[in-house]
């Protein structure tokens, strides 16, 4: 058989139960850094999540300013143009009610996001959390867009009437 030490295992026995042990404090250890590295990682993305919300919250402070600049840029244009009772004027009413509407929706979806509590939520509800405050922020931001536009489109109409005028004038 084998050498028996002091007369109760042998040496392949006592490998054996040193080889168990390994084994089990092997699998504790790889259990407690799995979780260590699940908690570095929902903070890294706690974290992350803090940047595109304050992002969001700046956004919603100027989106009334803008949504306001876009309104009296449009009604200025249409007034210049002769059609400030028209059909027209009355499409772009409508518009500026539903920007002036999407305001309030911005403002809810993120007070919600804001309120939710992610303290100790697992990296996947994490990141999707971190997708529900790009998706709003990308809403914002095409909003942004079309305000701009709006307001670059009015620039180069009132430009075009300003020349008219200045070529009928000559």
């Amino acid at each position: 058989m084998g050498i028996e030490i002091l007369g109760i295992v042998t040496i392949a026995e006592l490998m054996s139960i040193v080889a168990l042990f390994a084994g089990i404090t092997g699998a504790i250890t790889g259990v407690r850094s799995l979780k260590k590295v699940d908690a570095l990682k929902s903070l890294d993305l706690r974290l992350e999540c803090g940047k595109p919300l304050n992002s969001v919250e700046i956004l919603l402070e100027n989106l009334p300013e803008l949504i306001d600049k876009a309104n009296q840029s449009r009604t200025n244009r249409l007034a210049a143009q002769g059609l400030s009772r028209s059909g027209v004027m009355d499409k772009w009413k409508d518009t500026h009610q539903i920007s002036m509407s999407l305001i309030k929706k911005f403002s809810d979806q993120y007070k919600a996001l804001k309120e939710k509590d992610n303290l100790n939520n697992p990296p996947k509800e994490l990141k999707n959390y971190l997708l529900e405050i790009d998706l709003l922020e990308g809403k914002i931001n095409s909003l942004i867009g079309d305000l701009n536009n709006s307001i670059s489109e009015d620039d180069i109409a009132r430009e075009r009437l300003f020349k008219m005028k200045a070529e009928a004038l000559k």
